[in-house]
């Protein structure tokens, strides 16, 4: 991709100012920089360049990795590839987020050159460098410290798990002596017991209750007939079927339901009741 005239003329004063810090302005073979010094850099110039706070959590790599956000969510800092490696994909990343026409366009090359002055203006690379020539001491993990830490957690953990367990403890204690107070020994320690034998009401035999129905009252008749395939009961009340009578449950269509002789018993009873001369013997 061809870059104008434009955006050349804002990469020679960035080359420019790069060198006037001792930088080499080559993305390629950039002077190194450190990391706690660029990480803190990235920060500042993000918020001043984008107006808000840097949104991604920040990770050193080395090697052939570049300057980069990939996952949206960590921005890789390798400080090998140098100053002018770091600011030169930042701004490419700062000009993704603000949505620019195409990379190193002039918008894009003139935003590199502010980061890059800012970055000289306030003596970074010096301190950058100050920060690589002090000694890098490489210091020996503590085993009792660490050890020791493990076990005031695990002391702590057990603390709160004791607690828990004497809160419980004191909570069946009195569902115990609650226990003792309301039952008696023998029903605390027998295992089993009798079982409970329920008493059922007596079964209704409604086809008695039917027939002496027919028996007490004159009006009333009964027919049962029993034809192998179907039954067949016929209710009348002094010589005519009852004003409830439903023929679809009587006798005269064999293909339909039959009255029961509880269905029988309370249709007589609804019947002799209409007529004002029931009379509950029981």
């Amino acid at each position: 991709m061809k870059t104008s005239a434009e955006s050349m003329s804002w990469y020679n004063k960035v080359d420019t100012t790069w060198k006037s810090v001792g930088v080499n302005p080559n993305v390629w073979k950039s002077t190194p920089a450190d990391y706690k010094v660029v990480c803190k850099t990235i920060k500042v110039l993000w918020r001043k360049e984008m107006g808000a706070k840097f949104p991604y959590d920040l990770k050193e790599v080395t090697g052939n990795r570049d300057t980069w956000c990939r996952d949206r969510c960590t921005f890789t800092v390798n400080p090998e590839k140098g100053w002018a490696e770091i600011i030169h994909s930042l701004g490419h990343w700062m000009g993704y987020m603000k949505n620019l026409k195409r990379p190193h366009c002039a918008q894009h090359a003139a935003m590199e050159y502010r980061l890059t002055k800012y970055v000289a203006e306030n003596n970074l690379v010096e301190l950058s460098n100050q920060e690589l020539a002090k000694p890098k001491v490489k210091l020996r993990v503590n085993k009792v410290a660490q050890r020791y830490a493990r076990m005031l957690t695990r002391k702590q953990k057990w603390a709160k798990t004791l607690k828990q367990a004497e809160r419980n403890l004191a909570k069946v204690e009195q569902e115990i002596t609650k226990y003792e107070r309301v039952h008696s020994e023998e029903k605390r320690t027998t295992k089993y017991l009798e079982p409970i034998v329920r008493k059922m009401p007596p079964k209704k035999d409604w086809q008695a209750m039917s027939l002496d129905l027919a028996e007490r009252y004159e009006g009333i008749k009964i027919a049962y007939d029993d034809y192998g395939n179907y039954k067949e009961i016929d209710l009348w009340y002094h010589g005519n079927r009852p004003s409830k009578w439903t023929y679809e449950r009587s006798g005269e269509y064999p293909c339909m339901p039959r009255y029961s002789w509880r269905m029988i018993y309370n249709l007589a009873v609804e019947t002799l009741q209409d007529d004002g001369v029931w009379n509950d013997r029981t």
